[in-house]
């Protein structure tokens, strides 16, 4: 029988948790700023009639805005008739007026001049907004904490910050079984001389890499340099992340989809395999096709229903949704709720479904998800078939595959014009049921599909499954990223098992699970393929035949790395130990405290 925490344990946590938001509301207000912006550049061109601090502490709040903002998906929008590599964010005027009162337009005006922030020209009336991005010169530089010092401009992130970490408690408070172990931080620890060597790393094989690719994939100067700087941001950003990591963690729930964001979540993916718990190393399970996975459930007739009682179904989740999907039915003369609690728009068929399109076999969307082939079945179906500008085959592999089918489930199918038309057309063919639902959930606003598959991945990860951890093992240390759960080995079996058996019990079949051990000797060995990950991901995968021999092992790296540094280093610094081609055994590498690594760099100290 489980062992389960008391009611008055778990209420301890929710108090101790809503400390914990209450002293990250500081006085002392503090920013992230790129280290070029200098304080006395901003002295020097202060407006006229306008106070000196709140001047600097205006420009310190917008910029740190901006910055914040570029990074994350939601405030992004393409500039009109620009590539889209080129990206610029919003930054609504009650905001600037907010902090800058009735001077915020001469001191917006002002940065604009200075190029401290760049505008595309557009402002959207219904929104009160412009779209904005950090100038040439601030956009890929390393980062610095800032503190805004004007006493108004501090009251007001403070009131804003107070007004946050209280919707920030009602949320967490639900999942206080997950947020505990962050209340004791300093037990999470990152090796950061170990993460600083591997971006260094990263950095050098980038900057061999993406200009040869540039030059065959991307005509316009101006895109290369955007291109260029966007994966020199993210340097510098990994690069701050690292040093700041074992400061007190902003934790927050997303009041969208409900994901649990945390330091893990928001650092450098590799750079999870550098952090251990108590000196504990970590292993990470990853739910393989997740979002095809938890499309699973609106295939459910508990999902549709209006009088279930799991917390995954539409009314429960998205009632204004809920209320849209069932007046456009009733509307349009094809529902009648009298004989049917479900919608009616979807037909839930005991037997197996089967395709509509003549001569397709083994199209059943489930059994698909569940074996982990369903990137691998559409890349077969859809090859030859569609191809984009430059001729390429858009289904030609696996990973061509998957991310074709993530924006098959996520374009807005409202846009005419939209390359994922045609596709989406003939996946509709093989899985008609599939696709009536996604239609279904669109119809009010392409976004809120994506939205509520989010709801459900945390409602089930988040309350289900991790509860279900806490009852049964309220020592076991573990943390959520996103789809995937992290625990230390102790618990990795125990963890596993409970993962495995509620996906079992809400899905009625059993989930492909990944089972990563997280560890730096994984990191290293991983670089290379990471790097071109990053590079396809922006220009597209490049041909097989070009990714041959011609690319540098990690010890050819390091070699020039340290040729490099060797030539302007002084005498007594140019002894560096002969860095032949290691031979290792990776099933080995299994103690990392005992064994050394051997794609780590030397020492930073060497690279002065």
């Amino acid at each position: 029988m489980a062992n389960k925490q008391s009611s008055k344990d778990l209420r301890k946590l929710r108090d101790q948790l809503d400390l914990f938001l209450d002293e990250s509301v500081r006085k002392k207000v503090e920013v992230v700023l790129p280290a070029s912006l200098k304080r006395s550049f901003l002295r020097e061109h202060t407006p006229a009639g306008v106070k000196e601090s709140r001047w600097v502490s205006f420009v310190y709040y917008v910029v740190s805005r901006v910055l914040s903002a570029t990074r994350d998906q939601r405030f992004k929008r393409a500039k009109p008739a620009v590539s889209k590599s080129r990206k610029w964010v919003s930054l609504p005027i009650s905001v600037l007026h907010e902090v800058g009162q009735n001077q915020y337009g001469l001191m917006r005006d002002t940065l604009l001049k200075l190029n401290i922030l760049e505008w595309d020209g557009t402002y959207i009336v219904d929104k009160s907004t412009y779209g904005y991005r950090l100038g040439e010169l601030y956009r890929n530089q390393p980062l610095k904490v800032r503190t805004i010092k004007d006493d108004f401009v501090k009251s007001v992130i403070v009131k804003n910050r107070l007004q946050e970490a209280e919707k920030q408690k009602v949320r967490i408070r639900r999942i206080a079984h997950v947020a505990q172990w962050w209340l004791h931080h300093e037990h999470i620890e990152l090796d950061k001389e170990e993460a600083k060597d591997y971006l260094d790393l990263y950095r050098a094989i980038m900057q061999r890499r993406l200009p040869k690719r540039l030059d065959r994939k991307v005509k316009s100067e101006k895109v290369k340099a955007e291109l260029r700087d966007s994966f020199e941001a993210k340097y510098w950003y990994a690069m701050h992340q690292v040093e700041r990591w074992g400061k007190r963690p902003n934790l927050t729930v997303d009041g969208a989809g409900g994901r649990f964001y945390n330091p893990l979540v928001s650092l450098l993916s590799p750079l999870r395999n550098f952090v251990t718990y108590k000196g504990q190393s970590l292993i990470s399970f990853d739910l393989k096709n997740s979002q095809p996975l938890h499309l699973l459930l609106l295939l459910k007739k508990d999902f549709w229903s209006e009088t279930s009682r799991i917390s995954w179904s539409l009314k429960k989740l998205d009632p204004v949704l809920w209320d849209h999907v069932t007046k456009q039915e009733t509307d349009t003369g094809t529902s009648d709720k009298s004989s049917s609690s479900t919608s009616p728009s979807i037909e839930f068929k005991k037997r197996r479904q089967k395709s509509r399109y003549q001569g397709v076999e083994n199209t059943h969307f489930a059994q698909l998800v569940l074996r982990g082939k369903l990137y691998e079945f559409n890349s077969e179906k859809f090859r030859g078939k569609f191809f984009d500008k430059n001729g390429k085959d858009r289904f030609e592999t696996r990973e061509l595959a998957k991310k074709e089918m993530l924006t098959l489930m996520y374009f807005d199918n409202s846009n005419p014009k939209s390359a994922s038309q045609e596709p989406f057309q003939y996946f509709k063919q093989l899985f008609p049921d599939v696709a009536e639902v996604i239609e279904l959930l669109k119809s009010r606003a392409h976004r809120d599909f994506p939205v509520l598959l989010q709801k459900i991945e945390a409602k089930i990860m988040l309350e289900d499954v991790c509860r279900e951890i806490y009852d049964q093992y309220p020592t076991a240390w573990f943390t959520t990223v996103h789809d995937s759960i992290v625990t230390t080995e102790e618990y990795a079996s125990e963890v596993e098992a409970i993962i495995l058996s509620t996906y079992r019990r809400i899905l009625g079949g059993e989930p492909q699970l990944e089972r990563a051990p997280l560890n730096p000797i994984k990191a290293f060995s991983k670089l290379s393929r990471y790097v071109d990950s990053k590079i396809n991901e922006k220009l597209g995968a490049e041909a097989e035949e070009e990714g041959g021999g011609s690319r540098l092992t990690i010890d050819e790296i390091k070699r020039r790395l340290l040729l490099k540094q060797a030539m302007s280093a002084t005498p007594d610094e140019t002894h560096y130990p002969d860095l032949g081609i290691v031979g290792v055994d990776m099933s080995d590498m299994v103690n990392l405290k005992h064994k050394p690594n051997p794609f780590a760099p030397l020492p930073r100290k060497l690279k002065k």
